[in-house]
Protein backbone atom coordinates (compact mmCIF):
# COMPACT_ATOMS: atom_id res chain seq x y z
CA UNK A 1 0.00 0.00 0.00
CA UNK A 2 3.19 2.50 0.56
CA UNK A 3 3.60 1.61 -2.92
CA UNK A 4 0.39 2.75 -4.11
CA UNK A 5 0.22 6.19 -1.85
CA UNK A 6 3.21 7.52 -2.74
CA UNK A 7 2.89 6.96 -6.20
CA UNK A 8 0.26 9.45 -5.86
CA UNK A 9 2.54 11.99 -4.54
CA UNK A 10 5.03 11.15 -6.99
CA UNK A 11 2.32 11.78 -9.57
CA UNK A 12 1.72 15.23 -7.97
CA UNK A 13 5.17 15.55 -8.48
CA UNK A 14 5.09 14.80 -12.25
CA UNK A 15 2.04 16.68 -12.93
CA UNK A 16 4.14 19.86 -11.40
CA UNK A 17 7.09 19.21 -13.89
CA UNK A 18 5.01 19.86 -16.87
CA UNK A 19 4.48 23.23 -15.63
CA UNK A 20 6.77 26.75 -15.77
CA UNK A 21 5.79 28.04 -12.47
CA UNK A 22 6.98 31.15 -10.80
CA UNK A 23 5.21 32.51 -7.67
CA UNK A 24 1.12 31.47 -6.86
CA UNK A 25 0.22 30.46 -10.00
CA UNK A 26 -2.45 27.65 -10.08
CA UNK A 27 0.17 24.87 -10.00
CA UNK A 28 1.54 25.82 -7.18
CA UNK A 29 -1.90 24.26 -5.37
CA UNK A 30 -0.33 21.18 -6.02
CA UNK A 31 2.56 21.93 -3.38
CA UNK A 32 0.04 21.00 0.27
CA UNK A 33 -2.18 17.79 -1.51
CA UNK A 34 2.08 16.54 -2.52
CA UNK A 35 2.81 17.24 1.37
CA UNK A 36 -0.52 15.40 3.03
CA UNK A 37 -0.18 12.60 0.41
CA UNK A 38 3.77 11.71 1.96
CA UNK A 39 2.87 12.47 5.17
CA UNK A 40 0.09 10.11 4.90
CA UNK A 41 1.87 7.86 3.25
CA UNK A 42 4.41 7.59 6.32
CA UNK A 43 1.78 7.40 8.37
CA UNK A 44 -0.12 4.67 7.43
CA UNK A 45 2.93 2.78 6.90
CA UNK A 46 4.07 2.97 10.39
CA UNK A 47 0.28 1.96 11.44
CA UNK A 48 0.51 -1.17 9.65
CA UNK A 49 3.87 -2.01 11.44
CA UNK A 50 2.44 -1.27 14.75
CA UNK A 51 -0.24 -3.83 13.77
CA UNK A 52 2.30 -6.59 12.83
CA UNK A 53 4.16 -5.30 16.17
CA UNK A 54 1.05 -6.47 18.06
CA UNK A 55 1.09 -9.67 16.03
CA UNK A 56 -3.18 -8.91 15.55
CA UNK A 57 -4.60 -10.83 13.25
CA UNK A 58 -3.66 -9.28 9.68
CA UNK A 59 -6.50 -7.47 7.71
CA UNK A 60 -4.05 -5.98 5.03
CA UNK A 61 -2.61 -2.94 4.92
CA UNK A 62 -5.01 0.01 5.82
CA UNK A 63 -6.99 -1.93 7.47
CA UNK A 64 -5.69 -1.03 10.89
CA UNK A 65 -6.37 1.90 12.84
CA UNK A 66 -3.05 2.25 14.14
CA UNK A 67 -2.72 3.63 18.20
CA UNK A 68 0.24 5.61 17.66
CA UNK A 69 0.66 9.05 19.35
CA UNK A 70 1.77 10.17 15.62
CA UNK A 71 4.44 8.65 13.59
CA UNK A 72 7.23 10.52 15.05
CA UNK A 73 10.77 9.10 15.40
CA UNK A 74 12.02 11.49 17.64
CA UNK A 75 9.78 13.32 19.86
CA UNK A 76 10.29 16.06 22.59
CA UNK A 77 9.19 15.31 25.99
CA UNK A 78 5.75 14.88 27.27
CA UNK A 79 4.19 16.88 30.13
CA UNK A 80 4.89 13.84 32.94
CA UNK A 81 8.50 12.67 31.42
CA UNK A 82 11.77 14.39 32.72
CA UNK A 83 14.55 15.17 30.07
CA UNK A 84 16.52 17.69 29.38
CA UNK A 85 15.17 20.97 27.63
CA UNK A 86 16.96 20.49 23.82
CA UNK A 87 16.58 16.69 24.58
CA UNK A 88 14.86 14.65 22.25
CA UNK A 89 12.99 10.83 23.06
CA UNK A 90 12.44 8.24 20.90
CA UNK A 91 9.10 8.50 19.03
CA UNK A 92 6.00 5.91 18.63
CA UNK A 93 7.11 4.68 15.15
CA UNK A 94 10.81 4.32 16.34
CA UNK A 95 9.67 2.15 18.98
CA UNK A 96 7.33 0.22 16.77
CA UNK A 97 10.64 -0.38 14.38
CA UNK A 98 13.15 -1.44 17.47
CA UNK A 99 10.21 -3.54 18.52
CA UNK A 100 9.88 -5.74 15.10
CA UNK A 101 13.51 -6.03 14.27
CA UNK A 102 14.36 -6.48 17.97
CA UNK A 103 17.29 -4.02 18.02
CA UNK A 104 17.98 -0.17 17.69
CA UNK A 105 20.93 -0.71 15.77
CA UNK A 106 19.37 -0.42 12.60
CA UNK A 107 17.86 2.59 13.32
CA UNK A 108 21.11 4.19 13.35
CA UNK A 109 21.97 3.35 9.94
CA UNK A 110 19.58 4.64 8.47
CA UNK A 111 21.00 6.86 5.59
CA UNK A 112 18.98 9.45 3.26
CA UNK A 113 19.64 12.44 1.11
CA UNK A 114 17.62 14.89 3.76
CA UNK A 115 16.17 18.65 1.85
CA UNK A 116 17.23 21.46 4.10
CA UNK A 117 16.61 23.97 1.61
CA UNK A 118 15.48 24.76 -2.06
CA UNK A 119 15.43 26.85 -4.73
CA UNK A 120 12.07 27.21 -6.66
CA UNK A 121 11.08 23.48 -7.21
CA UNK A 122 14.92 22.21 -6.30
CA UNK A 123 15.41 20.45 -2.95
CA UNK A 124 18.98 20.55 -1.96
CA UNK A 125 20.02 17.92 -0.56
CA UNK A 126 22.70 17.00 2.90
CA UNK A 127 23.60 13.78 3.82
CA UNK A 128 22.15 12.36 6.92
CA UNK A 129 22.78 9.33 8.75
CA UNK A 130 20.95 7.51 11.83
CA UNK A 131 17.58 8.85 13.54
CA UNK A 132 19.04 11.46 15.44
CA UNK A 133 18.00 11.49 19.37
CA UNK A 134 19.66 14.46 21.39
CA UNK A 135 21.25 13.41 24.55
CA UNK A 136 19.58 15.38 27.53
CA UNK A 137 22.75 17.58 27.98
CA UNK A 138 22.00 19.15 24.31
CA UNK A 139 22.04 22.65 24.07
CA UNK A 140 20.31 23.70 20.54
CA UNK A 141 22.29 26.78 18.87
CA UNK A 142 20.31 30.11 19.29
CA UNK A 143 19.86 30.71 15.58
CA UNK A 144 20.24 33.07 13.97
CA UNK A 145 22.80 34.28 16.74
CA UNK A 146 24.67 30.97 16.59
CA UNK A 147 25.24 29.31 13.08
CA UNK A 148 22.97 26.58 11.82
CA UNK A 149 22.69 23.32 12.80
CA UNK A 150 21.19 20.47 10.45
CA UNK A 151 18.47 18.78 11.48
CA UNK A 152 18.52 15.37 11.81
CA UNK A 153 16.42 12.65 10.29
CA UNK A 154 13.63 12.21 12.86
CA UNK A 155 13.59 15.86 13.58
CA UNK A 156 12.74 16.47 9.81
CA UNK A 157 9.84 13.48 10.52
CA UNK A 158 9.05 15.39 12.96
CA UNK A 159 8.46 19.00 11.84
CA UNK A 160 6.53 17.38 8.40
CA UNK A 161 4.07 15.71 10.37
CA UNK A 162 3.54 18.60 12.02
CA UNK A 163 3.15 21.05 9.28
CA UNK A 164 1.13 18.08 7.51
CA UNK A 165 -1.74 18.79 10.49
CA UNK A 166 -1.15 22.35 10.00
CA UNK A 167 -2.00 21.90 5.95
CA UNK A 168 -4.77 19.71 7.19
CA UNK A 169 -6.27 21.77 9.56
CA UNK A 170 -5.23 25.12 7.71
CA UNK A 171 -3.82 26.61 11.34
CA UNK A 172 -0.60 27.25 9.19
CA UNK A 173 -0.18 30.99 9.84
CA UNK A 174 0.02 30.11 13.87
CA UNK A 175 3.20 28.11 12.94
CA UNK A 176 5.24 31.00 12.82
CA UNK A 177 4.29 32.32 16.32
CA UNK A 178 6.69 32.22 19.18
CA UNK A 179 4.83 29.72 21.80
CA UNK A 180 6.19 31.29 25.56
CA UNK A 181 6.93 28.99 28.19
CA UNK A 182 4.76 30.61 30.33
CA UNK A 183 0.64 29.57 31.04
CA UNK A 184 -1.14 26.61 32.82
CA UNK A 185 -1.37 25.04 29.56
CA UNK A 186 1.43 25.38 27.98
CA UNK A 187 3.07 22.39 27.29
CA UNK A 188 6.92 21.38 27.13
CA UNK A 189 6.15 20.55 23.60
CA UNK A 190 4.79 23.84 22.48
CA UNK A 191 8.34 25.52 23.68
CA UNK A 192 10.37 23.26 22.45
CA UNK A 193 13.02 24.19 19.61
CA UNK A 194 11.79 21.68 17.46
CA UNK A 195 8.70 23.81 16.99
CA UNK A 196 10.11 27.44 17.03
CA UNK A 197 9.82 29.02 13.83
CA UNK A 198 13.35 29.82 13.94
CA UNK A 199 14.67 26.21 13.42
CA UNK A 200 11.86 25.11 11.04
CA UNK A 201 13.53 22.89 8.12
CA UNK A 202 10.25 24.10 5.97
CA UNK A 203 10.31 28.11 6.80
CA UNK A 204 10.13 29.41 3.12
CA UNK A 205 11.90 32.27 1.64
CA UNK A 206 8.57 34.76 1.24
CA UNK A 207 8.15 37.22 2.67
CA UNK A 208 6.22 35.92 5.61
CA UNK A 209 7.60 32.44 5.73
CA UNK A 210 4.69 30.67 6.04
CA UNK A 211 3.73 28.60 2.96
CA UNK A 212 4.28 25.27 1.59
CA UNK A 213 7.41 25.58 -1.11
CA UNK A 214 7.81 22.95 -4.54
CA UNK A 215 11.47 22.36 -3.54
CA UNK A 216 9.84 21.58 0.46
CA UNK A 217 6.72 19.40 -0.57
CA UNK A 218 9.32 17.18 -3.29
CA UNK A 219 12.09 17.20 -0.07
CA UNK A 220 9.12 15.39 1.73
CA UNK A 221 8.20 13.06 -0.36
CA UNK A 222 11.85 12.32 -1.24
CA UNK A 223 12.44 11.81 2.76
CA UNK A 224 9.69 9.55 2.99
CA UNK A 225 10.69 7.27 -0.33
CA UNK A 226 13.69 6.77 1.39
CA UNK A 227 12.60 5.72 4.55
CA UNK A 228 9.76 3.65 3.93
CA UNK A 229 12.15 1.78 1.69
CA UNK A 230 15.08 1.35 3.90
CA UNK A 231 12.74 0.38 6.59
CA UNK A 232 11.21 -2.69 4.16
CA UNK A 233 14.59 -3.55 3.55
CA UNK A 234 15.85 -3.34 7.03
CA UNK A 235 13.15 -5.72 8.09
CA UNK A 236 13.35 -8.14 5.55
CA UNK A 237 16.88 -8.11 6.73
CA UNK A 238 15.80 -9.54 9.82
CA UNK A 239 14.33 -12.52 8.91
CA UNK A 240 16.01 -15.79 8.46
CA UNK A 241 13.62 -17.89 5.84
CA UNK A 242 14.43 -16.88 2.41
CA UNK A 243 10.71 -17.17 1.14
CA UNK A 244 9.80 -14.69 3.79
CA UNK A 245 12.28 -12.57 3.20
CA UNK A 246 12.10 -12.55 -0.59
CA UNK A 247 8.10 -11.47 0.14
CA UNK A 248 9.19 -8.45 1.96
CA UNK A 249 11.60 -7.41 -0.57
CA UNK A 250 9.31 -8.07 -3.16
CA UNK A 251 7.11 -4.87 -1.36
CA UNK A 252 9.96 -2.66 -2.22
CA UNK A 253 9.57 0.87 -3.76
CA UNK A 254 9.93 1.19 -7.67
CA UNK A 255 13.53 1.63 -8.07
CA UNK A 256 12.82 4.59 -10.84
CA UNK A 257 11.49 6.51 -8.27
CA UNK A 258 15.08 7.08 -6.69
CA UNK A 259 16.80 7.82 -10.10
CA UNK A 260 18.05 11.08 -11.42
CA UNK A 261 15.67 11.41 -13.88
CA UNK A 262 11.77 8.69 -13.92
CA UNK A 263 11.83 7.54 -17.61
CA UNK A 264 9.70 8.00 -20.07
CA UNK A 265 7.26 5.46 -20.38
CA UNK A 266 7.55 3.91 -16.38
CA UNK A 267 3.70 5.46 -15.81
CA UNK A 268 1.34 5.56 -18.43
CA UNK A 269 0.76 9.29 -19.94
CA UNK A 270 4.41 10.19 -18.85
CA UNK A 271 6.82 10.31 -22.38
CA UNK A 272 9.38 12.54 -21.08
CA UNK A 273 12.03 11.74 -18.96
CA UNK A 274 11.02 13.21 -15.42
CA UNK A 275 13.46 15.36 -13.11
CA UNK A 276 11.36 13.98 -9.72
CA UNK A 277 14.96 15.82 -7.71
CA UNK A 278 15.78 18.19 -10.44
CA UNK A 279 18.35 15.70 -11.49
CA UNK A 280 19.54 14.30 -8.23
CA UNK A 281 18.92 11.04 -7.18
CA UNK A 282 17.73 9.53 -3.80
CA UNK A 283 19.77 6.53 -1.72
CA UNK A 284 18.73 3.01 -2.22
CA UNK A 285 20.12 1.09 0.46
CA UNK A 286 20.44 -2.96 0.74
CA UNK A 287 20.37 -5.35 4.07
CA UNK A 288 23.85 -5.55 4.17
CA UNK A 289 23.61 -2.06 4.62
CA UNK A 290 21.48 -2.75 8.15
CA UNK A 291 23.09 -5.70 9.60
Amino acid sequence: MARDNLQRAVDLVIVHEGYSVRGPEPPAALNEPTLLIAVAAWDRFTDDLWALAKDLPWQGPGRHTGQLNYSYLVRPRNKDESAGPDETLPGDAARVLAGLLGTTEPLRRFSVRLVYDWRGAEPRFIEATGVGLRPADYGRPSYPDEPWEHLTIGEVVYQAVKLRNAVAHSYLPKMGDVVLSEGPNIRPEDTHWLNNPAHLFWASDKKDGISVQAGCSRGVVALFIQLIDQCIVALAGALTDQDDKAAVLASRLPAEWFWRTYPAGSRRGVNWDVPLWRWQSLKRLVAEDFW
